[in-house]
């Protein structure tokens, strides 16, 4: 059921055409088109929800594979094909989110069938410009974006970012971060682990007394240490919006996949995990484990 999800979700969303050595996938991707055509999508979304270790471990099979799509995408510098991959992967990682009319398929113009998605949580700032860096800052930004890349819980949030696909950009130029993508940053440094988000906050603020780096910049990411930035309760006078499909915009938050403790390496030049996205890590010298909550 799993794997029909992703086929029909892929073809129906137009992100696959069949050609060439595609055609061997041809009728697993025809099949799954046709399953989710017949069946209820709240009961297809419920499936893949249901609080049963082996549904869990499928869907957390298939956030991992996603997130490398991403960060391969990233690296090509495809900027649709990563936002691709990172919509379906918003339909993997919080399916509850998606249930009572967040997938709906429904007829287009030609008469095929087209699939209707909810808008990702934080949509309302995706408009607004974030930062504005210097290319200091720029290089700075993307070590510490490799920091959250690292542990789960902070990749959890950063893997959504849009700015992701020009971080990596050799001199930086292109580099644009959106309002989204500021409070993803919060989350996903606030997601860090206690020890690693101390050594985060120390670097922060020895970077804002650099003259060379932007001050407020890094002030802000150090005060992202202990506080957020959004309100999503509507206290600050700025109602949510309401997307194509009627739903409230929400704020980001951490998927149910991601529990557990996760050890890393804390030692004198920074910290480093004890497992990546590859897998063990091997300890660096002159650091000692921590076997930490996240």
């Amino acid at each position: 059921m799993c794997g029909c999800l992703v086929a029909a979700i892929i073809s129906l969303w137009g992100f696959v055409t069949l050609d060439g050595e595609d055609y061997s996938r041809a009728w697993d991707v025809a099949e799954g088109i046709d399953d989710i055509r017949q069946t209820n999508v709240d009961e297809v979304v419920m499936r893949l929800s249901a609080p049963d270790i082996w549904n869990r471990a499928v869907r957390g099979q298939m956030n991992n594979m996603l997130i490398y799509e991403i960060n391969d995408a990233r690296l090509r510098n495809s900027t649709q094909e990563m936002q691709m991959w990172q919509q379906l992967r918003e339909v993997i990682r919080d399916p509850q989110r998606y249930q009572n009319g967040g997938i709906r398929i429904e007829p287009s113009e030609n008469g095929l069938s087209k699939l209707q998605v909810r808008e990702p949580a934080g949509q309302r700032f995706r408009g607004s410009p974030g930062w504005v860096l210097n290319a200091a800052d720029k290089q700075q930004f993307a070590e510490l974006t490799s920091i959250l890349w690292q542990f789960p819980a902070s990749r959890d949030h950063i893997a959504s970012a849009d700015y992701l696909v020009t971080v990596g950009m050799a001199d930086g130029s292109g580099l644009r971060v959106n309002e989204r993508d500021r409070v993803l940053v919060n989350e996903a440094v606030l997601a860090l682990p206690s020890e690693v988000r101390a050594w985060v906050h120390r670097a922060a603020r020895g970077n804002a007394e650099i003259n060379s780096l932007t001050h407020s910049f890094w002030y802000e990411i150090s005060q992202f240490c202990c506080s957020r930035i959004w309100r999503g309760d509507g206290t600050d006078g700025n109602p949510r919006p309401r997307d194509r499909l009627g739903f409230l915009d929400d704020d980001p938050r951490q998927s149910d996949l991601i529990t557990g403790s996760y050890p890393y390496y804390v030692g004198y030049a920074g910290v480093f995990p004890a497992y990546g996205p590859d897998g063990p890590a091997e300890q660096p010298p002159g650091t000692s484990l921590v076997e930490g909550p996240q």
